[in-house]
């Protein structure tokens, strides 16, 4: 049972006539480690499935039947739910931004690729893990013949934690990149 339950279980046990405002009830949701926020979704969006009577104007009775309220706790829950999961989206699409804005490519939000950032955030992975090993690999794979592994499915894969805690890799130039950046123009003729 959680928190919010057992103070709704208690408030009822104890004061089934208890006559109370809003804000007195998100304040005794608050003082069970709810946060305010939350308290007031329950409170204001929920309302009509809390245990409660009106009797006038914002003020209101609380009723004995606590199944509403575990109801009205489960909806807050499925919203955090949703909110954490459009949050999650969100981050992915930025992810797969970064990926296309670093490769030059253009990777779309697949369900795979989802899936993978997904995984991988549940295992506590953060925003800038997810840059830092596209970072990585890109300096690391970029003009070689691992290139074509630039790609969510690669990346964001089970080895994802040894690509976090990798070092920065610094790759040899070639004689062809150490002459791209070469300045010919004192060889040049009245120049």
């Amino acid at each position: 049972m959680s928190n919010l339950e057992l103070m709704i279980k208690l408030i009822i046990e104890n004061s089934p006539n208890m006559v109370f405002k809003r804000n007195d009830l998100v304040n005794w949701l608050v003082a069970t480690g709810k946060n305010e926020n939350t308290a007031k979704v329950i409170v204001y969006q929920s309302f009509k499935r809390l245990p409660t009577a009106k009797i006038t104007d914002r003020i209101f009775k609380l009723l004995v039947d606590p199944s509403d309220f575990i109801s009205a706790s489960k909806e807050v829950e499925k919203v955090k739910a949703e909110e954490k999961a459009i949050k999650s989206n969100e981050e992915a699409k930025e992810i797969i931004a970064y990926l296309n804005q670093i490769t030059g490519s253009k990777y779309k939000l697949a369900t795979s690729t989802l899936s993978k950032i997904n995984a991988r955030m549940k295992e506590g992975y953060k925003l800038d893990d997810f840059k830092r090993v596209i970072d990585l690999k890109s300096k690391e794979w970029t003009g070689t013949k691992f290139e074509a592994y630039l790609r969510p499915e690669t990346l964001f894969s089970t080895k994802f934690e040894s690509y976090v805690n990798q070092k920065e890799i610094i790759r040899p130039q070639s004689k062809v990149e150490q002459m791209a950046g070469y300045d010919f123009t004192k060889y040049i003729k009245g120049a």
